[in-house]
């Protein structure tokens, strides 16, 4: 009886263990795609902003001396645009090696990370 009854609260620890995994799991699999979906919107903005850049640069050549002060002004806005996104960026790109560092399987399929769970969980039991 005895033999029995531990074996149920090692499963039953276990069981617990892998509910805790998968909620841990989906938790920091959220936060990560969050972090993935918001690190593109950044890349988007980035590559805007230079585009932008480029554009008033060329602009700031061809004008003369009073157009060229204020496309100068927009020149340094958008130089600055650029560094507070490259900045955001390397925040994101910290918090997405952060995640990956908690938790490795952060980027497998759901399926694999699953699968994974529950094979370092069931080879607790023998």
């Amino acid at each position: 009886f005895a033999a029995a009854g531990e074996k149920v609260k090692s499963i039953k620890f276990l069981l617990e263990k892998t509910v805790s995994d998968r909620v841990t799991l989906s938790i920091y699999r959220q936060s990560y795609e969050s972090k993935i979906v918001e690190h593109g919107k950044l890349m988007q903005s980035i590559a805007k902003e230079v585009r932008k850049l480029k554009k008033r640069k060329r602009a700031y050549q061809s004008l003369d001396q009073h157009d060229s002060e204020v496309t100068l002004a927009e020149i340094k806005e958008c130089e600055e645009a650029v560094q507070d996104l490259q900045l955001k960026l390397e925040l994101v790109e910290n918090d997405l090696d952060q995640l990956r560092a908690k938790c490795p399987s952060v980027e497998d399929s759901e399926e694999d990370a699953k699968e994974n769970i529950m094979h370092e969980n069931a080879s607790a039991l023998k």
